[in-house]
């Protein structure tokens, strides 16, 4: 390129505008580009208000209480599994033990117990919210193994369900 080209004010006269119009073009497009990412991103964040809410309503329908004083209170058995059922609106006719698995020693000291226990003619509401109870409420329970019968054809409800429910936890 000649420099003396350079030196002209004509030639400046054509390469200012022509550079400037490439800029606003430029940025036109980044404009563009950023606001459909805008949009997504508000797609999102309507989502998210949406699940929050639908969260919000979950905790008012089911209950939440806060897990403080959790671990002071140990599973007991009978008594412990009565409150859960009692918290899901079961009636105590309707829950019964079973057989309990042998308990192990851990490492640490502590015992590994397992409670088996039989709800009968319950719908899969209570069930979630007897599950739900325990294991908020006593200090390291868990239910290892949930097995629910099928309704019979003939029942009454299509909700009326038999579970099984086998709970471990530890005793130090």
């Amino acid at each position: 390129m000649n420099t003396e080209l350079l030196k002209k004010p004509q030639t400046w006269a054509v390469i200012i505008p022509t550079l400037t119009i490439l800029f606003a073009l430029y940025s036109v497009f980044q404009c563009l580009s950023r606001k459909k990412d805008a949009a997504e991103l508000n797609g999102h964040t309507n989502n998210a208000l949406i699940a929050a809410d639908n969260i919000l309503a979950l905790h008012k329908q089911f209950g939440s209480s806060p897990l403080t004083g959790v671990a002071a209170r140990n599973f007991t058995g009978v008594d412990s599994a009565l409150a859960c059922s009692q918290n899901a609106k079961i009636p105590s006719g309707r829950l019964s033990r079973l057989a309990s698995t042998n308990s192990e020693n851990q490492r640490d000291g502590s015992i590994l117990h397992g409670e088996n226990y039989q709800l009968d003619r319950v719908n899969l509401l209570q069930v979630i919210q007897f599950i739900d109870y325990a294991e908020r409420s006593y200090a390291s329970l868990s239910c290892t193994n949930l097995t629910l019968e099928v309704p019979s054809r003939g029942a009454l409800s299509t909700d009326n369900w038999s579970a099984q429910l086998n709970l471990k936890y530890l005793e130090k």
